[in-house]
């Protein structure tokens, strides 16, 4: 019998738990797809090689595509990730955590993630608990704050290695109604001169939503400072890839 018609016996004061059980299957059944799919991961990671069309299922078990990085980028994180062996930054907690994770655990490099959101903090702590990747992964729960005449993740007592040879930005999420209209306007801008305020030095930035109306803005400031950036067009959306000086 289906659900739909299982539904129609079912008294209205005992449906909720019900959906709550059809929702709780579900979850177990995309936490076993991702689980399965982060192993094939971490299998080609260390053949060197990763299918494209793994990405593709990694974002789907995910399960979050409306507000997960495009499929596009991720390759772009993880091509980066196979050949690294240092420290990467990631800006904004998710699927790019998962997959960078996994292959810096093959490859010998180290992710710290910051994450703005409490409750996906714990959500994501949890899932990198599962998948067995906290050794890989540093995820730091860091609200936003005001620096100035932007907001950035609030870093002031947290020890951040001296470098990292790629940063990845999918965050913050920067929104309207809880930020002026400067301070929304400014948007990821804060990466850098964090950074730079720190003494903390990259070598490559990426940037995801390029076509976010406050992108250019962004990039302006980020060119002043001396990181200069180009769009990279891909089939599922361009992002921006900044550069400084190789770091060794």
């Amino acid at each position: 019998m289906s659900i739909h018609r299982l539904r129609s016996f079912v008294p209205p004061a005992v449906r909720r738990p019900i959906r709550r059980a059809i929702t709780a299957v579900g979850a177990r059944r995309q936490a076993r797809a991702l689980a399965k799919s982060v192993r094939t991961l971490h299998r080609e990671a260390q053949s060197g090689a990763i299918n494209p069309g793994l990405l593709a299922n990694i974002r789907t078990a995910w399960g979050n595509e409306a507000f997960s990085v495009d499929q596009s980028f991720l390759a772009e994180v993880a091509a980066r990730c196979l050949r690294n062996r240092g420290n990467l930054l990631d800006c904004g907690s998710g699927l790019s955590t998962i997959v960078a994770g996994t292959i810096a655990e093959v490859c010998g490099g180290h992710v710290w993630s910051l994450e703005q959101d409490r409750t996906w903090y714990e959500s994501m702590r949890r899932v990198l608990r599962d998948l067995k990747l906290t050794m890989s992964v540093t995820l730091w729960h860091a609200p936003l704050r005001v620096y100035g005449d932007f907001v950035w993740f609030d870093i002031q007592l947290r020890s951040l290695p001296p470098e990292f040879t790629y940063v990845f930005c999918d965050g913050p999420a920067v929104f309207p109604t809880e930020w002026p209209d400067e301070l929304h306007g400014n948007w990821r801008m804060g990466v850098v001169p964090v950074l730079q305020a720190r003494g903390v030095r990259f070598g490559e930035i990426l940037l995801d939503d390029a076509e976010d109306e406050r992108c250019p803005r962004v990039r302006d400031r980020w060119a002043e400072l001396g990181v200069p950036t180009e769009i990279v067009t891909t089939p599922t959306g361009p992002f921006v890839l900044g550069r400084t000086k190789p770091v060794r």
